[in-house]
């Protein structure tokens, strides 16, 4: 996989993670991992390409959820379960398995629009309650009785802890309602990035204006700092519905309740207006700097204007000299 691939981000500690988590044995815990490899994915030929390979898709209102077995998910008695998302996102549910992750990525660039140059794999772990690790079924497709017991364990508390889901049973919708968290935190990240390299490249003018009192810039060179600072904007806004409350939770409210309690643990509405606040004061310092700029040209015109008036002052002077003196030359 020939982009750059940083590692896992490690989050700040918070208060509220600090919890005893119930004993569980190394074998029963998993890995998820969420990254964003592209703008989005063309999400029909994603899902031709996987029903022409026999595997099972579920299209889920803009996800499509597939699930490796264990015999393709290099030999592990948890299968991987994955969604991708139609904003450039997919969420891989299983074993710590790197040949899967990477077959994956390299399956999407074949479906990518607007390719990301380097990803960011954010990685937490997993396992499932003592209740829930004994009942594993294929839940792709289920019986009536099945599906009620279903929504019996889906009304258990699902802890995240230091980084750590515990789930409640082993669905797949549980895992969806998760993911859908997990894929607007990568997308952010990716925002988050983009500010950054902004903010890293502009850092420098209000320290020039600070020591020297101008910056050596030009009009032009402005202008197009504030046409890259607009794209990022329209960007972010124009994703900005990937950020609210999915459609797909109209029609399984008892799952919402999973992902508001992810949305809150990634603290994404804290981070976009964080964001938000960042771009404000890049777009302000890009605003005073044309405001010098204007202020700058305007003196320039101003002299100008004054030695027009002095050069148009001292030609009407030489004028009537000359006239003066031709007059008195005049007998």
């Amino acid at each position: 996989y020939q982009r750059r691939v940083h590692g896992g981000r490690e989050k700040r500690p918070h208060p509220r993670r600090f919890r005893s988590l119930p004993q569980q044995s190394p074998s029963s815990r998993f890995f998820l991992t969420s990254v964003c490899t592209a703008k989005e994915y063309n999400m029909p030929a994603l899902k031709a390409h996987f029903e022409a390979r026999n595997f099972r898709v579920v299209d889920a209102t803009e996800v499509l959820f597939t699930r490796f077995e264990p015999s393709i998910a290099n030999d592990q008695e948890e299968p991987a379960d994955v969604f991708f998302f139609q904003y450039g996102v997919v969420v891989w549910w299983g074993p710590s398995d790197s040949w899967g992750k990477l077959m994956v990525l390299n399956i999407l660039k074949n479906f990518e629009v607007g390719p990301e140059t380097s990803i960011d794999l954010e990685v937490c772990d997993y396992s499932y309650s003592m209740d829930s690790s004994s009942k594993r079924r294929d839940d792709v497709d289920e019986s009536e009785d099945v599906e009620e017991t279903r929504q019996t364990t889906r009304s258990r508390k699902s802890l995240i802890c230091n980084d750590h889901f515990i789930l409640g049973d082993t669905a797949w919708e549980t895992k969806l309602a998760f993911s859908h968290a997990l894929a607007q935190s990568a997308k952010l990240t990716v925002f988050e990035e983009r500010i950054d390299h902004v903010i890293e490249d502009t850092r420098r003018y209000p320290e020039f204006l600070a020591e020297n009192g101008q910056v050596q810039l030009t009009r032009k060179a402005i202008a197009r700092l504030k046409g890259k600072l607009f794209l990022h904007r329209m960007d972010i806004n124009l994703h900005s519905d990937i950020l609210d409350t999915p459609d797909y939770f109209w029609d399984n409210t008892e799952l919402e309740p999973l992902y508001q309690h992810c949305r809150k643990y990634m603290e994404i509405n804290k981070r976009v207006e964080i964001l938000n606040q960042r771009l404000d004061v890049v777009h302000e310092l890009f605003t005073m700097l044309s405001d010098e700029l204007t202020q700058k040209h305007s003196a320039r015109l101003e002299w100008i204007i004054i030695w027009l008036i002095l050069i148009e002052v001292v030609v009407g002077l030489i004028s009537v000299g000359m006239s003066f003196r031709h007059q008195k030359v005049t007998p």
